[in-house]
């Protein structure tokens, strides 16, 4: 059996047979020979084509660079070869170069700034979640990401942007992408994104920004909301505290409703009256009146009406509203006998004589 000190002494000679500045070298003279064979590029093109992960193609790379230091589109070639190797300092190596040159312009510097974001969200990613070494590389990475999201960058670059500076809980930097998209191209975004993009608003609890998006999408797609979107709409303004701006959406609702619109009516009259407008919000009970499904809710409507004039000290306007509104309710004795009451607390004896005689006439009917 071999010593281990022999084993050892073998393996370092192993080692140092495959270093990588023997397979440089080799490369290197293998490059001229291939240059010979496959004039004008074609051996460039075919060694761009080759698979991520080849040792060999990379090799040869590196060693074409130190031939044709200037080929920025090579280099960018070895570097995600590097990335996808998951060597990231030697790929950085490469990249940042290139990037501190002016003279490299247009498609390549736009490549290379890319690659440079995802190098460093890689190294985000790769990084112990919640370590020190976490938490440096996500500031280098929205730095990167703040710099170069300024620049031009079509709508899906865009999008992909801002869904990065999400997942890194960068809130005003993707608030800032997509408000920007919006603005450049309001007619990409269609009623499902603008969706997506309220319902991320509100979860992340941007009310303001929220509303206006939730307007927006009413004014652009009108025919999209149904009674229960407008429903949900205002029951979340109700939440918020934008009392008038629910108001319009039950308006709207009781617009375009055909079926339970006395519910409408009911819950416009509570909105009105917690804003303090009595007589509104009464108008809405005796208005919904028509739309009651039996003698009992007609009455509930009726009184209830009564009630919130009342409330408000507006005895004149509610003896008024109990003529104009009675209906069918003038041969309800529970009725009758409310409005007697009321009738005698107003002063107004002629209409409690006359509710008197309905009363009575009701009686020997």
């Amino acid at each position: 059996m071999m010593p281990l000190a022999s084993v050892l002494s073998v393996a370092r000679e192993r080692q140092r047979l495959v270093s990588l500045a023997h397979i440089g070298v080799f490369g290197l003279g293998v490059l001229m020979i291939l240059v010979a064979a496959f004039p004008d590029q074609s051996l460039q093109r075919r060694l761009e084509n080759s698979v991520y992960g080849d040792d060999i193609s990379q090799a040869y790379f590196a060693a074409w660079l130190r031939a044709k230091p200037d080929d920025h589109h090579l280099r960018l070639v070895l570097v995600r070869h590097q990335m996808h190797q998951g060597e990231l300092l030697q790929a950085e190596g490469n990249l940042l170069p290139m990037l501190a040159v002016n003279g490299v312009q247009g498609r390549d510097r736009k490549e290379a700034t890319l690659l440079l974001l995802e190098l460093k969200k890689q190294k985000v990613w790769r990084a112990e979640p919640n370590s020190a070494l976490f938490a440096q590389a996500r500031t280098h990475y929205l730095q990167q990401l703040q710099t170069i999201a300024r620049e031009e960058w079509d709508d899906k670059q865009l999008q992909e942007f801002a869904a990065n500076a999400l997942a890194l809980n960068d809130k005003k930097l993707w608030l800032e992408l997509n408000l920007r998209m919006l603005k450049a191209h309001p007619e990409s975004w269609d009623n499902p994104r603008l969706e997506n993009f309220a319902k991320q608003l509100l979860a992340l609890g941007n009310h303001q920004r929220w509303l206006e998006i939730n307007l927006l999408m009413l004014k652009a797609y009108p025919k999209t909301w149904d009674n229960p979107r407008l429903e949900d709409f205002a029951n979340k303004l109700i939440a918020l505290g934008k009392r008038k701006l629910a108001l319009e959406m039950y308006a709207r609702i009781l617009k375009s409703s055909h079926n339970h619109s006395d519910e409408w009516y009911q819950r416009l009259a509570q909105l009105y009256l917690a804003d303090g407008h009595y007589q509104t919000a009464a108008k809405m009970y005796f208005q919904a009146l028509p739309y009651a499904a039996s003698l009992e809710q007609r009455r509930r409507y009726f009184l209830a009406g009564l009630h919130i004039l009342q409330s408000g000290n507006l005895l004149k306007e509610s003896m008024v509203a109990s003529e104009t509104y009675l209906g069918s309710l003038a041969s309800d004795a529970p009725t009758l006998r409310y409005l007697v009451k009321l009738s005698q607390g107003s002063n107004r004896l002629d209409l409690a004589e006359k509710y008197v005689s309905l009363l009575l006439k009701r009686h020997s009917a």
